[in-house]
């Protein structure tokens, strides 16, 4: 009898076990959504990776053997589930044709590594995959289809492999953030409409001394003025008399011309590419190859707006180096670091700015997402609006006292943010200044502050605590809104108004003390501020608007130190409040408070 039970006992351990281990591992899969699977036979993709998985999946690395079956479960997987982001076919062995249409409308996906042996991309291969961030093509392609990434309007680098010959009609038509084209020196056809509406092709690298023939309208849609076509040397002449290469305004030599040394340049012991301008305006004149595969580069001397365009592109071409950090602190003949200098530099994480600047323009930095580490100097005075939108990568910035002004949205979107410091003169935080900076918990304010504009700290969804400094007599709409950690916050004197929003969603926030001259409290102003307890309204408070403090549950005490009723919204308290809540009134003031809209549904009135 205890044999059976020991047994019985075992078994049911075994089994608790297994069904862990199970849970685990179907659990750590939906985490992560990463599979790389070995395909030993083609045609059993569906097989190996069962219907209830596919759904699950984000990233996929495929090895061995496939066919046009297997493409089309992963063809499911995008269009049907939206779930797959990243597909890696690079160590498929068995393709050199990718089919026609194989991957049309897979608008989920973001990036996909094309199989070494590919010699072919079938036309309309990539049509519509709207999200296509980036491809990595085998360096054995030869041919790309017509349309076959038509309508990708989210790739921005193409950096062809060394074997393209051709390139189909439509092949990249209205992708429409591409803004750099590498094209090696074996192209020869270039079909009709194959750039049409590459609207923000500002940089055309064409290796071939022998200019490829195109078709009607390969270019239109293009900026001829922006965009700047780089061939190699001693051939401009050649493609400024060539069918459709000679519609390019800006027609420049890929190595420098020795003869002319404008530029000269070094490598630095830390592996830092060393460039030393005596003519502002001359870097894109002489590029040269090392220029593009430098991860780390250092400018020295006079240089200008275009030289800084330049140095945006090097900074967003995607070939076999990309540039990191950049060190033009030494440079001159720069005050003003112009609008949207380096905006979309994904790749970049560290600038050093000169010195000697005092404003950097708007949107300079707009979505430079791996930025991490800017250095600015003392002489800043202004930085502009959007300038840091959507960095995502700093965690924390110094901004020099010298600064006076920072522009509108400036810091919008810089979620990995979690402290700063505000320089002392600072007198307003502009419309959404912070708005998106999840991880930001702190914030000095400064002492010379007069307003706190709309949206200032939208959605600061990590902020525990804000101190107002006593100069502030604005605060926007919206300011605080969706602060949700926000749990005290100290009003000044100066404050008549709390605005529309304000602290909406503030569900964290326990106490706020209004100050005496507050007059208005505007719709919505602390409406879901959930755990708000007491509320004291001040003796000057004339207003209370709609469902401004609705969805307050926490509300137990309501203490209102006007003898004549603030006009209040019939919805400015929820009802549930109004029959729960205490409503403390000045001695003789009840009978006129019961009388007014918005007061009459408080059933716990007391006079104190």
């Amino acid at each position: 009898m205890a044999l059976l039970t020991t047994y019985i006992i075992n078994h049911i351990k075994r089994l608790f076990f297994f069904f862990f281990l199970f849970i685990f591992g179907y659990s750590t899969f939906a985490q992560t959504g990463n599979r790389n699977l070995t395909i030993k036979k083609t045609g059993t993709l569906d097989s190996i990776l069962p219907t209830a998985r596919q759904a699950e999946v984000k990233q996929l690395h495929l090895k061995g053997s496939i066919n046009e079956k297997d493409l089309l479960i992963i063809k499911m997987m995008s269009q049907k589930y939206q779930n797959l982001r990243i597909l890696d076919l690079d160590e498929v062995d068995n393709m050199e044709l990718l089919p026609d249409s194989v991957f049309v409308s897979c608008s989920s996906l973001r990036e996909v590594v094309l199989p070494r042996n590919l010699k072919r991309i079938g036309n309309a291969a990539f049509q519509y995959c709207t999200n296509l961030k980036k491809v990595t093509f085998s360096n054995k392609i030869s041919t790309i289809g017509d349309d076959a990434f038509y309508g990708c309007e989210n790739l921005k680098f193409i950096d062809l492999p060394n074997a393209i010959t051709s390139i189909g009609k439509g092949a990249f038509s209205h992708c429409s953030r591409i803004a750099t084209i590498t094209l090696p020196a074996s192209i020869s056809n270039i079909a009709a409409e194959a750039f049409y509406a590459c609207s923000s092709l500002q940089v055309i690298r064409c290796m071939a001394i022998t200019p490829p023939s195109c078709g009607e309208n390969t270019f239109n849609g293009i900026s001829v003025d922006d965009c700047v076509l780089y061939v190699p040397e001693k051939a401009e002449e050649s493609y400024k008399e060539a069918n459709s290469w000679s519609i390019f305004n800006h027609c420049f030599p890929l190595q420098p011309n020795k003869d002319t040394p404008i530029v000269k340049q070094s490598i630095h012991e830390d592996d830092t590419l060393i460039i030393t301008s005596k003519k502002a305006g001359s870097l894109q004149q002489q590029l040269s190859i090392s220029w593009l595969l430098a991860k780390s580069i250092k400018v020295r001397g006079p240089i200008n707006d275009n030289d800084i365009a330049f140095l945006s592109d090097l900074a967003q071409y995607n070939g076999e180096g990309k540039l990191e950090k950049l060190d033009i602190s030494a440079v001159s003949g720069i005050n003003i670091l112009p609008d949207s200098s380096f905006m979309g530099c994904r790749n970049l994480n560290c600038i050093l700015l000169p010195t000697g600047i005092t404003e950097i323009g708007d949107a300079a930095f707009y979505a430079c997402s791996d930025l991490s580490i800017i250095k600015m100097p003392l002489s800043l005075k202004k930085i502009g609006n959007e300038t840091f939108r959507d960095c995502k990568s700093l965690k924390s910035i110094y901004i020099p006292n010298s600064v006076n002004k920072i522009g509108t949205r400036a810091f919008q979107g810089c979620s990995g943010l979690t402290s700063i410091s505000l320089p002392g003169f600072l007198t307003t935080i502009e419309d959404n200044t912070f708005q998106g900076c999840t991880k930001l918990n702190t914030i000095d304010l400064p002492e010379h502050l007069h307003s706190i504009s709309h949206g200032a700290f939208l959605n600061c969804s990590n902020l525990k605590s804000v101190i107002i400094p006593d100069g502030v007599s604005n605060i926007g709409e919206s300011a605080f809104e969706s602060c949700n950690s926000l749990t005290s916050i100290t009003l000044p004197n100066d404050v008549k108004s709390i605005k529309k929003k304000t602290f909406w969603g503030c569900s964290s926030l326990t106490e706020i003390g209004l100050p005496e001259n507050i007059s208005n409290i505007d719709d919505w102003a602390f409406r879901d501020c959930q755990k708000l307890m007491t509320l004291n309204i001040p003796r000057n408070t004339i207003s209370i608007g709609e469902k401004s403090f609705s969805g307050c549950r926490g509300l137990t005490i309501i203490n209102c130190e006007a003898t004549k009723p603030p006009t209040c919204a019939n919805d400015a308290f929820d009802a549930s409040t109004q029959e729960s809540c205490e409503l403390d009134l000045p001695i003789g003031s009840s009978t006129t408070y019961i009388l007014n809209e918005g007061w009459w549904k408080f059933v716990n009135v007391k006079e104190k």
